[in-house]
C-alpha cells in the first residue's frame, strides 16, 4: 500500500477506516463491512490515528484528490 499504515495482515489502510468513521460508520458497521477485522484491530487503528492524525489526514486528502 505504498508504505501507508495498514491493519495487521490486511491491505486495509488506517486512513480508509478513519475516513469511513468520519462519514458516520460505527465500529460495528466497519466490522460487518470488513469481516477480516476484529474489534482489537479498530482499537489499534484509532490509537494509531490519535498519535499520527496529521499524517493520516494527509493520506486521506491525497486519496480523495486522486
Amino acid at each position: 500500500m505504498g508504505g501507508e499504515p495498514c491493519i495487521r495482515d490486511t491491505r486495509i489502510p488506517v486512513w480508509l477506516l478513519v475516513s469511513y468513521n468520519s462519514q458516520g460508520l460505527s465500529d460495528s458497521d466497519l466490522l460487518v463491512q470488513y469481516p477480516s477485522l476484529r474489534a482489537a484491530d479498530l482499537t489499534a487503528a484509532w490509537e494509531y490515528f490519535a498519535v499520527n492524525f496529521e499524517s493520516i489526514h494527509r493520506q486521506n486528502a491525497r486519496h480523495r484528490a486522486a
